[in-house]
């Protein structure tokens, strides 16, 4: 209770304090505090966000080869929201486990990394991935390159990176994703290129992510030099696929533990 000394009071009544600092009456209220229950459907969703942010952190990291640090500001929410769709589409939430099929992520495919300078602006053919049991092949058609690939200006070289990523949703392991390269010119004598087909190997019951990216370059006195930019870096996702069987981790190999950012996925269980 309080008690008033004849000019100020000093003490509590109700949730109100009374005290005295410097002969002033100071008066507080009590901090009120609002209890928060988490509800199961709050829970399992904050499971799925959980799962989902873990598995593009992973996305990101093994394809950083072709992405860098030059994607836009809202790449990670767009990347997010197409990921969590997807995932959504095949979550078990009285299991908390996920019934993947080959197609289950196949809406990332057409994925930009970087929307103000997207691969459908700069690269305008059509490229066909198709999968076979222990490969992937990306037809590229016959390619007129001054008609077909947008050189930003100054540069007078292309080199366009096909990448092959295998994240193991399993086990909770990756790869290093393998890289393979066409070279490109500027120049009108060699302006057309024959139909060519670049192929990786796959592996058994993992996602497999076939990225596509676009490394532009001048000439200047020291040699090549870049372009590619926080402003013009062409990167997306060309196939998003996951393969048929069980994946057994190789004894050797580029594998590695993928636990280690935002927890682990490898409670997640793949269709057979």
């Amino acid at each position: 209770m309080a008690r008033f000394d004849g000019k100020h009071f000093r003490g509590k009544i109700g949730n109100t304090s009374y005290r005295v600092c410097r002969n002033q009456q100071l008066v507080s209220g009590a901090s009120t505090k609002t209890e928060f229950l988490r509800t199961e459907p709050m829970d399992r969703s904050s499971y799925l966000f959980g799962k989902v942010s873990t598995l593009n952190s992973y996305i990101r990291m093994y394809m950083s080869p072709l992405v860098d640090k030059f994607h836009d500001g809202e790449m990670l929410g767009r990347l997010n929201s197409s990921t969590n769709l997807a995932m959504n589409a095949v979550f078990n939430e009285e299991q908390l486990t996920f019934s993947f099929t080959p197609d289950t992520f196949n809406r990332l495919a057409g994925f930009e990394f970087n929307i103000k300078s997207r691969v459908a602006d700069v690269f305008l053919a059509h490229l066909a991935v198709t999968y076979t049991e222990g490969n992937v092949s990306i037809l590229i058609p016959e390619l007129t390159i001054s008609k077909q690939i947008e050189f930003p200006s100054a540069s007078t070289k292309c080199r366009i990176i096909f990448s092959r990523t295998h994240l193991d949703l399993e086990t909770g392991y990756g790869q290093d994703s393998e890289l393979k390269y066409i070279s490109v010119v500027k120049d009108k004598k060699l302006d057309l290129i024959p139909a060519q087909t670049v192929e990786f190997t796959t592996e058994p019951g993992c996602l497999c992510i076939i990225g596509i990216g676009f490394n532009f370059y001048k000439d200047s006195f020291i040699g090549e030099v870049m372009t590619n930019s926080k402003e013009f870096n062409p990167v997306a996702i060309l196939s998003a696929h996951m393969t048929n069987g069980i994946h057994v981790l190789p004894v050797e190999g580029n594998w590695a533990s993928m636990h280690n950012v935002k927890g682990t996925i490898a409670t997640f269980k793949s269709s057979q």
